[in-house]
């Protein structure tokens, strides 16, 4: 929608660790960037299905 933004400003945290891992072969970072994108994912997942289970 915004084709990038000023610089990196609209880039998802999953196309800023592509970039970092094979742009830049910044290994360990990509994986410590790509846990906490597992992480948050997660949370949201659990967080959607403890609302559902109560409505």
């Amino acid at each position: 929608m915004t084709q990038g933004g000023p610089g990196n400003a609209s880039e998802t945290l999953n196309v800023y660790a592509y970039h970092t891992g094979f742009e830049f072969l910044r290994v360990g970072y990509t994986a410590s960037l790509l846990t906490l994108l597992l992480v948050i994912v997660a949370a949201v997942a659990l967080g959607v299905n403890l609302l559902r289970r109560r409505i």
